[in-house]
């Protein structure tokens, strides 16, 4: 799998976060897709993070909304037309991260930073895999993926320390 993670933020960050970014990106993505079944090594997937200035652009181009938010997907295809057989790997979509927005978040719900954006990593990745919550039969699905993978990623994060 190859998870491919830049950055446009008007602020500079140290390497040290950087770093955790990275990490945390190719960490939650891995679970989703081994949640799955899918092999990782077929996939590709853009993590973007940014602020809420560029988000809040991204969200008015392309879903109408003007206003930010805290995680865009652009999926590449729907998760069946996709054709691992070639073995050449899939471009599975682009995950975009306002960090702006996931900072507020953390403070509102009591969490850490790594925590709240891990929380939309896998949220943005279940959306490239074709999961929705437009109804509540899609919602309790994919809210139950989502706990699942977040906490198989606690996990991780924990063992890291």
């Amino acid at each position: 799998m190859s998870v491919e993670v830049d950055f446009v933020l008007p602020r500079q960050i140290d390497e040290q976060e950087e770093n955790v970014l990275r990490s945390l990106a190719d960490r939650a993505i891995s679970i989703v897709l081994d949640m799955e079944g899918r092999s990782k090594e077929m996939y590709e997937v853009s993590v973007l993070y940014t602020d809420d200035s560029f988000i809040r652009e991204l969200n008015d181009q392309y879903r109408g909304e003007d206003s930010a938010t805290d995680v865009l997907s652009f999926p590449m295809m729907c998760p069946e037309e996709m054709d691992i057989s070639s073995g050449f790997p899939e471009v599975l979509g682009d995950i975009v991260i306002s960090l702006d927005t996931a900072e507020r978040q953390a403070k509102e719900r009591g969490v850490a930073l790594q925590d709240e954006v891990g929380l939309l990593l896998i949220h943005g990745c279940l959306h490239l895999l074709g999961y929705d919550h437009d109804d509540a039969n899609e919602e309790a699905i994919m809210w139950r993926k989502q706990e699942t993978a977040l906490n198989l990623l606690r996990k991780t994060v924990k063992g890291q320390r």
